[in-house]
């Protein structure tokens, strides 16, 4: 499993970060954010995404949480 590990200090990346840690295409990371699935916020023209939200999303919590 891909998992973000970044320092604990550390609570937001930007979709780069999420594209080279994981390995996924730009265009899926900016998929996941435009549609909702991977929870995120704008600052200005800049996407922020907590570390959280990019481990949720890749593990699928949030698919399970919403079912159940």
């Amino acid at each position: 499993m891909v998992t973000v590990s970044e320092p604990v200090d550390r609570k937001y990346v930007r979709p780069a970060d999420v594209v080279r840690q994981t390995g996924l295409s730009k265009s899926a990371v900016f998929h996941a954010l435009w549609s909702g699935e991977l929870k995120a916020y704008r600052k200005g023209k800049a996407w922020l995404i907590p570390v959280e939200a990019v481990d949720r999303w890749i593990r699928g919590d949030d698919a399970i949480a919403e079912v159940a």
